[in-house]
């Protein structure tokens, strides 16, 4: 029994010092995560900032600011399964499926503080939030959310090329 005790007092142990430790780097990076997920806020008007963010920022867009810059070529990746993707995406996006080969490919495609639109299916999905945080652990710095997704744009009328 006391070698039992003495076992379940160096799991917690363990525990604690892993829990720490973790904390204690989140709070020494630049770009600490929050601990709460703070609510993305859908804006219709971009507000004019420097072309270098001091701050990372996911800021969700509506369908008219999404239309507006899809017109000047910035780039949407969409964050739904490539089986969803290859049914139907926002011409010229790019399939989020695998991580590591989505970063190769925005790597190759545009810089660090470059904005982009990560969107899903609808407003409901959550994919496109959650691949959104993650490419801001990653380093990207200003990142547009799509939140009303490829339902939205198809109901608009806007998917005259399915599968560009």
């Amino acid at each position: 029994m006391i070698k039992l005790n003495k076992l379940y007092a160096q799991v917690v142990l363990i525990l604690f010092a892993s829990v720490f430790t973790s904390l204690l780097f989140n709070q020494l990076r630049n770009n600490s995560l929050p601990f709460v997920k703070t609510k993305v806020e859908v804006v219709s008007v971009l507000k004019k900032t420097s072309s270098k963010n001091s701050e990372s920022s996911i800021i969700g867009i509506d369908l008219e600011l999404a239309k507006n810059l899809f017109k000047e070529n910035t780039l949407f990746v969409d964050a739904r399964e490539k089986e969803f993707y290859n049914e139907g995406h926002i011409p010229n996006a790019i399939c989020f499926d695998d991580f590591d080969l989505l970063l190769e490919k925005l790597e190759n495609t545009i810089g660090m503080d470059d904005q982009f639109i990560v969107y899903c299916s609808d407003s409901d999905c959550g994919s496109s939030e959650d691949l959104s945080y993650e490419l801001q652990s990653y380093g990207y710095t200003n990142i547009l959310l799509f939140k009303g997704g490829w339902k939205e744009w198809t109901d608009a009328n806007l998917n005259q090329s399915k599968h560009e």
